[in-house]
């Protein structure tokens, strides 16, 4: 699911302009994050998204768009190169940088469809384990 799939009538507040931005922006945000494999109610979550890179018309697209690369994160994958953050908490807006966004986005694809795999991924000690061997499963098939 991308950026454009999320209602437009949500876009309010500060974080749903730069939502609103991100989706008239030239790249593809995928959602990631509680809201793609948990489901939360929307009001209660911050936004986790991943974007394949683009170089520095990307992040300078960010930075000019008041993100700012984060060096601390729960995103331990091979995938992600940088992070960058919009806001705090509940908020909040996380941009994962990735190598390719095909690989990131065919190992969440099967992470959700697989109840167990989604058990593993809530869990922070096994969750990394879990992103390591399905996107290594991918970049070798």
């Amino acid at each position: 699911m991308t950026i454009h799939n999320i209602p437009k009538s949500t876009f309010s507040t500060l974080r749903e302009k730069i939502l609103a931005k991100m989706d008239n922006s030239d790249w593809d945000f995928y959602l990631t994050g509680s809201r793609f494999f948990l489901m939360r109610d929307y009001k209660n979550s911050d936004y986790d998204f991943f974007v394949q890179d683009k170089g520095p018309v990307l992040l300078n697209w960010l930075t000019n768009n008041h993100f700012e690369k984060i060096t601390e994160g729960s995103y331990k994958d091979s995938q992600v190169m940088e992070i960058y953050r919009f806001g705090k908490g509940n908020e909040g807006i996380d941009v994962q940088i990735v190598r390719s966004a095909k690989i990131k986005l065919r190992s969440q694809e099967l992470i959700k469809t697989i109840p167990q795999l989604r058990t593993l991924l809530k869990n922070k000690d096994s969750a990394p384990l879990l992103w390591s061997a399905v996107i290594n499963y991918f970049q070798n098939h």
